[in-house]
């Protein structure tokens, strides 16, 4: 092969192996948050619960702004489903949710009522 054969050869082969978006594929903002009149901070990932719905948390924002339970219809519509508050709670959830065997949400929040860095809780929540 000459040199140039070589090189187009190779110049080919490099466009023809280059990564092409997939044909098909959408991609849809379902929710812009508000910050404190909604949630803030959703860090952590979605889980699809056993009522087919999307749950999430929130490390801020919710009625008291220390962060929140978020429900999403695969539509797109999102409400909140419990505001943590911290003299109560804790607050700031930075990880996602599971969802147990018997039905029942669990979690984590990085702080207690103590408002102490390191002095967090795991909760449970009761599906509505």
């Amino acid at each position: 092969m000459s040199r140039v054969s070589t090189t187009s050869f190779l110049a080919l082969a490099a466009i023809l192996s280059a990564p092409r978006p997939a044909r098909g594929q959408a991609f849809e903002v379902l929710h812009t948050f508000q910050g404190e009149s909604d949630v803030a901070l959703p860090q952590a990932g979605l889980i699809q619960a056993s009522d087919g719905k999307l749950y999430g948390t929130a490390a801020a924002g919710g009625a008291y702004g220390n962060g929140a339970v978020f429900r999403v219809s695969l539509a797109g519509g999102v409400e909140t489903v419990h505001s943590f508050q911290l003299a109560v709670d804790g607050a700031q959830p930075l990880a996602p949710l599971i969802q147990a065997s018997d039905g029942n949400f669990f979690g984590t929040l990085s702080l207690s009522p103590s408002g102490n860095p390191g002095d967090g809780r795991i909760f449970r929540m009761t599906p509505l």
